[in-house]
């Protein structure tokens, strides 16, 4: 699955993104956020003055924090001392594996019996993620926005129209040429 995952992000341009973020430490916080999630397992570094702090499960000591990728937070053992510089570089993508690991599950492209994913059955899936990018700006932005460059969000969102409708012509004309439901709708249309 790991392997489809990976082709899938490379045509839907969901790649992996290097983040920096820098706090200062107030003495008594010891919560913080990432601004850009979901965070890639295990691609976070914190350091705190400069010194590495070490990721745990549960309970961390002064020098340990615990991480949750999904919402980009970090919980430090002890609170980073009062103009203590915190820096955290990391990783992040669009969607997480979960989410596309969902979306290609429940477009039915897993064979019956294996579970292992057809990675020439795609489009379905990729006409999922045009609509939720269509639908999510925030989402919208970051992956319009891939390596800072400035983008025109309008013109972004007609694209990604265009990118839908193309992927629903192409859809239904292999579901009419496979007999599929479709077939019977569009033939059918013009009669009472």
């Amino acid at each position: 699955m790991a392997t489809n995952l990976v082709d899938f992000r490379l045509r839907i341009q969901d790649k992996e993104q290097a983040k920096v973020v820098s706090f200062v430490g107030d003495g008594s916080r010891t919560i913080y956020f990432l601004d850009a999630v979901p965070v890639t397992a295990a691609s976070q570094t914190v350091k705190v003055n400069g010194t590495s702090y070490t990721e745990v499960a549960s309970s961390p000591t002064s020098t340990q924090y615990i991480f949750d990728d999904d919402l980009g937070r970090i919980t430090f053992g002890a609170a980073p001392a009062l103009g203590a510089y915190v820096e955290v570089d990391w990783k992040t993508t669009i969607f997480t594996d979960t989410e596309l690991t969902d979306i290609l599950l429940t477009r039915s492209i897993t064979a019956a019996s294996s579970g292992a994913l057809k990675s020439d059955s795609f489009w379905p899936a990729i006409r999922d993620i045009v609509e939720i990018l269509m639908m999510d700006a925030q989402r919208r932005f970051r992956w319009g926005a891939a390596g800072g460059q400035d983008v025109d969000q309008t013109e972004i969102y007609r694209n990604l129209a265009s990118w839908h409708d193309k992927l629903t012509a192409l859809l239904l004309e292999e579901a009419v040429a496979g007999g599929g439901v479709e077939s019977w709708s569009t033939e059918q249309q013009y009669y009472p």
